[in-house]
């Protein structure tokens, strides 16, 4: 992840391809390493187009307090 800001973060990543069609991801963004208090959930296509990397920024974070993110794509988690 990177870029902090007061109401958020962007989150950037890159899937490995397994050939050229989109790859669907979705991200999870808790308050806690545990994963117990998820604050945001969604899901993006990572595309050729873009060499497989995608940023999303989720909405509705809170100013100050750690989060931790994870992103789940063909199986595997992050």
């Amino acid at each position: 992840s990177a870029g902090p800001r007061v109401g958020g973060v962007l989150l950037w990543a890159r899937v490995a391809p397994d050939g050229q069609g989109p790859i669907e991801v979705e991200y999870v963004v808790a308050e806690d390493e545990e994963f117990a208090g998820v604050v945001a959930t969604g899901a993006i296509e990572a595309l050729a187009a873009d060499d497989f990397t995608l940023r999303v920024r989720p909405f509705g974070l809170a100013a100050g307090p750690r989060y931790w993110d994870r992103l789940f794509a063909r199986g595997g988690v992050s």
